[in-house]
């Protein structure tokens, strides 16, 4: 096997991203024509709002809206404004021009790269979302009539990402004690600090399973926003999913309820911590403060109170370009920081260049020295970047966030102690039932 310098590595790396970036930008012009079509059909179809949004995280993903990052980026706008006007015009019974043919392999291939991608840099959280990639390179390549006999391979690569990603992810809070409601069997349970909690149930009789959020008041749980499903598999992700959201974006801890017996910490657990807070890291600077860093990788779990973690993300050439809560691929180095730069969403970033990579100032400190040495600077915070539009409709707390207003909601969501119960939900059925 042959060996490379990091400098001969990131040179093989950087065409790679090129070609990434330019499959994107084709499949992004593709699912305009895909839903040109489907408007052509039926112009007030739920669909073509969807395929807008993904289409639009496209472009943010990948950066395709930055020329740092890639060499033939335009504006986001300039991406949409293409987007709406070939679905504007189909609406209306205009011509719809493109090629179906050469359209069709640039969608299906660039679908299941943003899948892939998302595997890494996004993990159990961005199951469902990498699951729904799955499903919409089947419609497309239906609709299309696009026969590939790697179609079925590259969803099930997908889908077996999924299932190593769910059975790797520890499963939130507790087994159930057999607690019933509304004939379903509670089989886990999460109680965070602010009694606020999810379940995942399941009915023997129907064959059906739901996740509820709950709250808790005087020993009694009130359930609510019920999400039925119709496979344990799809309801055990979307249990992981919302009871980990939830956590993350109000800084929640797991609360034991009165029935529940604590688990004590693991050896490893703690010998990791301790590994963590003895290691010596060098001293950086970035953005005006004195920072910790290293090339590895360090579990959040492990770090004190007060210590935040984020992850450098490297771009084509190699150069250090973002600042984010944690990086899957092209991951530079770690810094260790006891400034909250405000990176609560997986999507969210801080721009870096020459002038803001960490610069090192030649001496190494463990976390505790750190600690005990630190100063908050009289320096502004940067900017933090959330591919987001400003002006995209609230979402309604009920419903499920896409991968945007996922992170719309953890950078302006507030952190409140105790929410005020919203209404019972009605039944939301699964649309395979």
């Amino acid at each position: 096997m042959p060996t490379y310098t990091l400098d001969e590595l990131l040179e093989k790396m950087e065409p790679q991203g090129r070609r990434d970036k330019a499959l994107i930008s084709r499949c992004v012009d593709g699912l305009g024509l895909y839903t040109a079509r489907i408007a052509a059909d039926d112009r007030h179809s739920s669909k073509i709002g969807e395929m807008r949004k993904l289409a639009e995280q496209l472009v943010c993903y990948w950066g395709l809206d930055d020329d740092s990052l890639y060499n033939n980026a335009k504006p986001l706008d300039d991406y949409l404004q293409a987007f709406d006007e070939r679905v504007d015009e189909a609406r209306t019974g205009g011509a719809i021009i493109g090629d179906v043919f050469q359209s069709a392999p640039n969608v299906i291939f660039g679908l299941y790269r943003y899948g892939e991608d998302m595997v890494g840099s996004m993990g159990a959280e961005a199951m469902q979302d990498i699951l729904a990639v799955s499903d919409l390179m089947k419609e497309i390549a239906k609709a299309w009539d696009f026969e590939s006999n790697v179609l079925d391979d590259l969803t099930a690569r997908l889908e077996a990402e999924v299932r190593v990603l769910l059975e790797e992810t520890p499963m939130p809070g507790q087994p159930g004690n057999g607690v019933q409601n509304a004939g379903y069997t509670i089989t886990q349970a999460v109680l965070f600090d602010n009694d606020r909690g999810f379940v995942l149930a399941e009915s023997a009789a129907e064959s059906l399973y739901v996740t509820w959020q709950f709250t808790e008041e005087n020993g009694k749980r009130d359930y609510y926003w019920g999400h039925y499903i119709s496979t344990e598999e799809k309801a055990r992700i979307d249990y992981v999913v919302r009871a980990t959201e939830y956590k993350g974006r109000y800084g929640l801890k797991e609360k034991m309820a009165a029935a529940e017996v604590e688990t004590p910490a693991t050896p490893d657990a703690g010998d990791k911590a301790s590994e963590v807070m003895t290691e010596s890291y060098d001293v950086v600077e970035i953005f005006g403060r004195k920072a910790l860093f290293t090339n590895g990788r360090i579990d959040r779990n492990a770090l004190p109170d007060g210590v935040h973690g984020y992850d450098i993300r490297h771009g084509d050439s190699g150069n250090a370009n973002a600042l984010e809560a944690f990086v899957g691929v092209n991951h530079f180095g770690t810094v260790l920081c006891m400034t909250d730069f405000g990176l609560s969403g997986r999507d969210s970033y801080i721009r870096l260049n020459r002038n803001t990579t960490p610069n090192f100032l030649g001496d190494r400190a463990t976390i505790g020295e750190y600690m005990a040495g630190w100063v908050e600077p009289a320096v502004s915070l940067p900017k933090v970047i959330c591919p987001v539009r400003q002006d995209a409709p609230a979402q309604e707390s009920g419903e499920k966030p896409s991968v945007l207003e996922k992170i719309r909601a953890a950078q302006k969501a507030p952190k409140p102690p105790r929410e005020p119960k919203p209404e019972r939900d009605k039944k939301k059925q699964d649309p395979e039932l």
